[in-house]
C-alpha cells in the first residue's frame, strides 16, 4: 500500500469517531474535464445539510480510477486525493410566488476538485468516490441513517478526449407541499453529444463504522433501497408523479406528502448511439407546508433614497414589498400610452408636471396579487443661477445682481451680501469697500420649492509695473525666471518680449536665450474689463549672453562584445573649447585626451560624459552610451539526485544573455513529465513537480533557448534521474 493511502486511511479511522455524533450529507454529484494529453479535471460536488450537527465537510477526499473492466474484477488504476473549494448555501427559492418557504431549511455545497493523468485503455475507467452517512430523517429510504453515498461517473474506452456532461443549476432544496414542481434539471455537454436524462437509483457507500472508507470499494456498487410504494421512477408521493423529461431535463410533478426524500438524476451522454459517460446525481429534497406572504407596499415620495421634490419629471420607484416575484406598476399618466413597467423599481419620466396616483401591483394574474398606491407631486427643479452685472472697479461702482431660473410669477427671492439683505429677483448693490472676496447668497422659494445658490465676485484694480529688471551676465543656453514686479490681478493680461524674437503671455515666464547677444526687454501689463488701463516698462540691454563651446566625442562604435571590450573615442569639439575631460562612466577619467581607447573590464551598459570649457569661462557636457554584451551560452547537466540533501536538488539549463527559454522533460515512453517556460525554474524529480518522485532512470529532454541578439539554440539529449 502506498503511503498516501496508508496516511489517508488512517485519517478516515480518526475521523470516523467524529463523523459517529449525527448524520448530515444529503447528495453529490462527480463530473471530469478534459485537458488533453491524458489529463482531466476531476470534479466532485458535495452537498451537506448545514443544520445537522455532523462533521464539516472534509477536508480532503479519495477518487479512485478503476479499469472499467468487468470480467478482470474493476482493477484499481490510480488515486487521486483532491481539496475543496467554498462552501456556499443553496437558496431555498420556490418556483411559485404566492408562496414562502418555511425558515430553518439549510443546505450547503462544496467543489473538490483535481487533475487525474489517465491514458487512454481499453475499456476505458470509472471513476468513484464513497462518503457516509444520510440523515436519519430521510422518509423514503428505511434506516436512512446507516446509507452512505457513492459517486461515480465513466471515461470511455480509449478515449480521445471527452468531457461528461454536468448540470447547469443545482437542484431545489424544497418543495411545496400540492404546489406543482417545474425545476429545469439539464445539463450541458461541451463536445456537443446527444444528452438523455432519466430517474434512477442512488449507490451506497460507506458505514457508520468506515464513513470515509479507503481504499475505496470497487464496483459494482449496491443500490439504496427504498419504502414500500416508492422506487427510483417514483421516488416521492406525488399526483401527477415527480418525473423527468428524457430530452430536456424539465423535472415536474406534484408532491402531496410532507417529509425529505432521496432522489436522483442520471444524465447519459451519446455520440452516434454509443454511450459514452453516465454523471450521476442523488440529492435530498425537503417538501413542505409553505406559507402565503405576498404584500405591495410603494414606498412614499418623502421617503425614496431621492425624494424627488421639484426635481423635474423623472422618478426612480422603489417599493418595500414581501413575497414578490414579478410586479406591473401603473403610472396613471393619461398623455402617455405606454404608462406601465413590469420591473421591481422602475425609473419613469411623466409628460408634465402635477399630481399622480401611482400603483403597484405586485404577483399580478395570481391568485395571490396585492395591489398598494402613493401619490407623487411633481414640480420642475428652480435651478437659480445668480447673474452679476455693472463696473467692478473699486473706484467706479456699478453692480446690479440677477436672479435667473426657472420660476413662476409667484416666487420669492432673499439676497444676502456682506451681511446686509435684499428681496427681488433683481437689485442694486451700494458702494462696497475692499477689493474681496465678496460672497453673494441667493434664497428663491416657488410652489414650495427651495432651492438656493452662491457665488463670489472681487473688485478690481488699474494695473501698474514697479521695480526693475537687473542686469545679469551668463551662458548660453541662458534660463530667466522673469520678475513680475506689477500690481496685477490673475484677471489681467501680460505680454513679455525677450528681445530675441520670443514672447510670453505669463505673468512670470521662465525663458531660455539660446544665443549670445545683448537683449532689451519690455513688460507690458493691461486690463480690457472692468477697470480698463494699461502699461510696460522697457529695460534697455539687461541680458548679456555669451557664447558657449560645443561639447563633441566620436566613439568608434556603440556596442562590443565581452571578449573585445575595447572603444575607441576622439574629441570632436568646437575650436573654442581650451579645457576638456572625459568620465568613462566605470570610475575611469581621462583629462585633455584628444585620441585614446578605453576597455572595459565587465559587461553592461556605460554612459560617458565629455564636457569642455571655453575661456570665458562657459562649458557644454555631452553624453554617450556604451554597451558590453555577454556572450550567448547554454549548459545542460546530465545527472541529478532530488533527496533533500539540498545539493543537486534539481535538474535545469544553464547559460547567459538568454531572453526565453523552453524545457520538456518525456520518460521513455514519451509522456511528458515536466514542461516549464520559466528558465529559472527546474524539475524536481516528479510528474509537473507534483507528487511522489518518479522511478530511478533515465529521462529525454528538450531545450529550446532564444538570445537577446537574435540567437537561438536547441539542446536534446538524456538526464539520469538518481534516488
Amino acid at each position: 500500500m502506498s503511503l498516501g493511502r496508508i496516511l489517508f486511511t488512517l485519517c478516515a479511522f480518526v475521523c470516523a469517531s467524529a463523523f459517529l455524533r449525527a448524520a448530515h450529507l444529503v447528495g453529490g454529484e462527480m463530473s471530469y474535464e478534459c485537458l488533453g494529453n491524458g489529463l482531466y479535471s476531476v470534479q466532485v460536488v458535495i452537498y451537506r445539510d448545514c443544520n445537522s450537527t455532523g462533521a464539516a465537510f472534509d477536508d480532503s477526499i479519495a477518487v479512485s480510477a478503476y479499469r472499467n473492466l468487468p470480467q478482470s474484477g474493476y482493477p484499481i488504476y490510480a488515486d487521486l486525493f483532491l481539496k475543496h473549494g467554498a462552501v456556499t448555501q443553496l437558496p431555498s427559492t420556490l418556483n411559485n410566488p404566492c408562496l414562502q418557504s418555511p425558515p430553518n431549511l439549510c443546505t450547503e455545497f462544496t467543489v473538490y476538485s483535481g487533475t487525474m493523468s489517465l491514458p487512454p485503455a481499453n475499456g476505458g475507467y470509472l471513476l468513484a468516490h464513497q462518503r457516509c452517512c444520510r440523515n436519519n430523517t430521510v422518509n423514503n429510504v428505511p434506516n436512512s441513517g446507516v446509507w452512505g453515498n457513492t459517486f461515480t461517473t465513466t471515461i470511455p474506452s480509449n478515449d480521445a478526449c471527452n468531457s461528461s456532461p454536468h448540470f447547469t443549476d443545482h437542484p431545489p432544496v424544497v418543495m411545496c407541499q400540492n404546489d406543482q414542481l417545474n425545476f429545469d434539471h439539464s445539463a450541458v455537454d461541451q463536445d456537443g453529444d446527444s444528452l438523455y436524462y432519466r430517474l434512477c437509483n442512488a449507490f451506497h457507500g460507506g458505514n457508520q463504522q468506515a464513513p470515509t472508507p479507503y481504499p475505496l470499494v470497487p464496483p459494482p456498487y449496491t443500490t439504496i433501497p427504498y419504502t414500500a410504494g416508492l422506487n427510483a421512477a417514483y421516488p416521492i408521493p406525488s399526483s401527477p408523479p415527480i418525473s423527468i423529461d428524457p430530452q430536456t431535463g424539465l423535472l415536474t410533478g406534484q408532491p402531496t406528502v410532507q417529509g425529505q426524500y432521496l432522489f436522483t438524476v442520471c444524465v447519459e451522454e451519446y455520440d452516434q448511439g454509443a454511450l459514452l459517460s453516465t454523471v450521476r446525481r442523488d440529492f435530498q429534497i425537503n417538501v413542505a407546508n409553505c406559507q402565503g406572504n405576498v404584500v405591495s407596499r410603494v414606498t412614499s415620495q418623502i421617503q425614496l433614497s431621492d425624494p424627488v421634490l421639484c426635481n423635474g419629471r423623472t422618478v426612480s420607484f422603489e417599493h418595500s414589498s414581501t413575497g414578490g416575484q414579478s410586479f406591473l406598476w401603473e403610472f396613471n399618466d393619461p398623455a402617455n400610452p405606454n404608462d406601465t413597467s413590469t420591473q421591481s423599481s422602475p425609473t419613469f419620466t411623466f409628460s408634465d408636471t402635477g399630481v399622480y396616483t401611482v400603483y403597484l401591483i405586485v404577483n399580478p394574474n395570481t391568485p395571490c396579487a396585492d395591489t398598494s398606491f402613493e401619490r407623487f407631486e411633481l414640480r420642475y427643479p428652480l435651478e437659480p443661477e445668480i447673474q452679476i452685472s455693472g463696473q467692478l472697479c473699486l473706484t467706479d461702482q456699478n453692480i446690479q445682481l440677477t436672479a435667473n431660473g426657472n420660476f413662476s410669477s409667484l416666487a420669492s427671492y432673499e439676497w444676502t451680501v456682506n451681511g446686509q439683505n435684499w428681496t427681488g429677483q433683481q437689485i442694486g448693490l451700494s458702494p462696497l469697500t475692499g477689493i474681496g472676496p465678496h460672497t453673494v447668497r441667493l434664497r428663491v422659494e416657488d410652489f414650495n420649492c427651495i432651492a438656493e445658490d452662491s457665488t463670489e465676485f472681487t473688485l478690481r484694480t488699474k494695473p501698474g509695473i514697479f521695480g526693475d529688471l537687473a542686469p545679469l551676465t551668463g551662458c548660453a543656453p541662458l534660463e530667466i525666471l522673469m520678475d513680475d514686479s506689477s500690481s496685477s490681478e490673475p484677471w489681467m493680461r501680460h505680454r513679455w518680449d525677450f528681445g530675441d524674437g520670443q514672447f510670453s503671455d505669463f505673468p512670470t515666464p521662465l525663458h531660455s536665450y539660446q544665443q549670445a547677444g545683448v537683449f532689451t526687454v519690455t513688460h507690458s501689463v493691461w486690463s480690457d474689463t472692468a477697470c480698463i488701463d494699461s502699461v510696460f516698462n522697457r529695460y534697455v540691454q539687461r541680458i548679456n549672453v555669451l557664447p558657449a563651446p560645443l561639447a563633441g566625442l566620436w566613439v568608434d562604435t556603440q556596442r562590443v562584445s565581452i571578449y573585445a571590450p575595447q572603444f575607441v573615442l576622439r574629441d570632436s569639439s568646437s575650436s573654442d573649447a581650451v579645457q576638456w575631460g572625459t568620465n568613462m562612466g566605470d570610475g575611469t577619467e581621462y583629462m585633455g585626451e584628444l585620441y585614446w581607447a578605453h576597455a572595459y573590464a565587465d559587461t553592461g551598459t556605460y554612459t560617458v560624459s565629455h564636457w569642455v570649457l571655453a575661456a570665458n569661462g562657459c562649458s557644454d557636457t555631452v553624453l554617450r552610451t556604451l554597451r558590453v554584451d555577454a556572450e550567448f551560452r547554454v549548459f545542460i547537466p546530465n545527472a541529478f539526485r532530488p533527496n533533500d540533501d539540498g545539493k543537486n536538488e534539481v535538474f535545469r539549463p544553464y547559460g547567459a544573455d538568454w531572453r526565453k527559454m523552453e524545457l520538456t522533460i518525456t520518460d521513455r515512453w514519451g509522456g511528458v513529465v515536466f514542461r516549464t517556460t520559466d528558465p529559472l525554474a527546474g524539475w524536481n524529480g516528479r510528474r509537473m513537480n507534483q507528487g511522489q518522485l518518479l522511478p530511478e532512470g533515465i529521462y529525454a529532454y528538450r531545450v529550446l533557448v532564444w538570445g537577446r541578439r537574435g540567437h537561438f539554440a536547441e539542446r536534446m539529449g538524456t538526464v539520469m534521474l538518481l534516488r
